[in-house]
């Protein structure tokens, strides 16, 4: 792998900042299965999301990346948990997020919400008009993202805010069926281990969650703000056995039956007035 290395970049100061120049580029080459992945792939370009502590999450996926020659532009994830409680406060509105999510945010959401706002943002600077977007715990299957992609360059529609998922793994929304199939997303879709986004769908999300007011994966939301959101089927990604790095801590009450048949009904309220807002507001 040939790597050009900047200073690592992790705190919220400079997040925002043009110095995301980690990255990696890894030579194009057939391997077992014959596919050529370059940095750019049916014009869509290859982000990786990786905090700068996890490096033995960052050699497995180079390991599987270089095994299907899937070349890729690293993004240096913001830690959450990293960040004070004032600066958590000044890049997250709380209040949205709890109408949202009937919860507060945890540091290491706010983080990855951060970290995905940063592709967003260098596809915008850099006039990336498609991406293919990957977590360190993402693990794909060659002959099924070659095909996907391909399917992903004709269904975009340059003007109209799309993105497309590629995997559905323990979803119960997601759909069962191993068909080449668009499937447009309902409320439940979550995950972002993998992903197509076009240019205007970058920019939407950045409208909608430059500051954070809700999980980088509530696929159902930004699609009842104007993103058009498809599961891309057969799933071309599975997840790697790495634990999680958001780990939520449920309060000891939430095992409760009359909580979390209270927490369902302020959920649901809370969703219907987040959109009522958005309709107001417009984010």
């Amino acid at each position: 792998v040939n790597c050009v290395v900047s200073p690592p970049v992790s705190s919220f100061d400079n997040y925002k900042k043009s110095s995301f120049e980690n990255y990696a580029t890894l030579p194009n080459h057939g391997g077992s299965y014959g596919w050529r992945f370059g940095l750019y792939w049916w014009g869509m370009k290859t982000y990786l999301i990786n905090l700068d502590r996890a490096t033995e999450r960052l050699r497995g996926i180079e390991t599987h990346l270089r095994g299907i020659g899937v070349a890729y532009e690293r993004i240096a994830a913001v830690d959450g948990r990293e960040l004070s409680p004032a600066q958590r406060r000044m890049c997250c509105n709380r209040l949205r997020f709890f109408i949202l999510h009937a919860r507060r945010p945890q540091p290491a959401e706010i983080g990855c919400a951060l970290s995905h706002q940063a592709v967003y943002a260098r596809m915008e600077r850099e006039g990336v008009a498609l991406a293919l977007v990957l977590e360190d715990d993402a693990r794909l299957d060659p002959g099924r993202l070659a095909d996907s992609l391909a399917r992903i360059a004709t269904d975009n529609r340059p003007g109209r805010p799309q993105a497309w998922l590629l995997y559905g793994g323990g979803i119960p929304a997601a759909p069962r069926s191993e068909e080449r199939a668009f499937v447009p997303v309902r409320d439940g879709a979550a995950f972002t281990p993998a992903y197509a986004i076009n240019l205007d769908g970058a920019k939407r999300l950045r409208r909608l969650n430059g500051r954070v007011q809700a999980l980088a994966d509530v696929w159902g939301r930004w699609a009842a703000c104007g993103v058009e959101v498809k599961w891309v089927t057969p799933f071309a990604c599975t997840l790697a056995e790495v634990p999680s790095q958001i780990c939520w801590d449920v309060p000891r009450r939430a095992r409760w039956g009359w909580y979390r048949a209270l927490w369902r009904v302020r959920h649901a309220a809370g969703r219907w007035l987040d959109r009522m807002l958005y309709r107001v507001v417009g984010h």
